[in-house]
């Protein structure tokens, strides 16, 4: 799996999906929003961890559907805007699945801010760079995890599997999965930035996301098909019967 190749075929792969994933997202966008409102009447404080886990939960099978719609596309299978609401049927695998993700994430960020204020960093290393750092160490723990959704929905995996096989999956190939990642954040951190531009940011937010939502979805797709669909190791897994999981 190359870095290099999978950017240029998931920007090659935005014809003929991009649209399908925009409005999907703009979907969970939305049903993520009416959440953080309701739970701002509720004195739930945004960001609040309970807020997190309740948003990610509730809108787990329109995340799904957005990895499946990528994968579908990358395969060269038909797809369309109904693909991406396809899942709701697997729910409750779909939420447990997220929280035991929010969980282990929530895990390792505790034990990272415990590791770094232990080590009195805090005193003499700005704010931005800590930050930073826990994001490095939330994406390098996401890594491993990346596969589990579309696992459970593209291969009907229970959720314990799914963790399994996503580890085995990715743990030959975490660095360059953990640097795909790093690329999104600091793409994303560019278009929240162009909010600033006066006047127009806003419109070039809009503008960037309509490319770049896709983009992200799409590139995860082909390091899913390359890796889950195609890898030797992970057919073996796969045809593995009695495997405990």
């Amino acid at each position: 799996m190359k870095i290099s190749h999978n950017l240029f075929q998931a920007w090659r792969l935005l014809k003929g999906s991009q649209l399908i994933l925009w409005l999907g997202a703009l979907a969970w966008v939305g049903i993520t929003a009416l959440i953080l409102i309701l739970g701002w009447l509720l004195n739930l404080p945004l960001g609040s961890i309970p807020l997190t886990w309740l948003t990610l939960i509730i809108t787990a099978p329109l995340f799904a559907g957005l990895n499946m719609v990528a994968i579908k596309h990358v395969r060269g299978e038909p797809i369309s805007i109904k693909t991406g609401f396809s899942y709701f049927n697997q729910w409750i695998s779909l939420a447990g699945a997220f929280l035991l993700i929010c969980i282990l994430s929530t895990l390792v960020i505790f034990l990272s801010n415990m590791i770094l204020n232990i080590s009195s960093l805090h005193y003499f290393v700005p704010s931005f760079l800590l930050a930073s750092v826990s994001t490095v160490i939330f994406n390098a723990a996401y890594a491993f995890l990346i596969f589990t959704i579309p696992l459970i929905t593209d291969l009907k995996m229970p959720i314990i599997k799914a963790l399994a096989v996503s580890i085995q999956t990715t743990q030959k190939h975490w660095l360059k999965i953990l640097s795909l990642l790093l690329i999104f954040y600091a793409l994303n951190l560019i278009s929240l930035f162009s909010c600033e531009i006066p006047f127009v940011g806003i419109i070039c937010y809009i503008i960037i996301s309509f490319w770049l939502i896709p983009f992200i979805f799409l590139s995860i797709g082909l390091a899913y098909h390359q890796l889950v669909d195609r890898e030797p190791t992970c057919a073996a897994i796969f045809a593995n019967k009695s495997m405990p999981l």
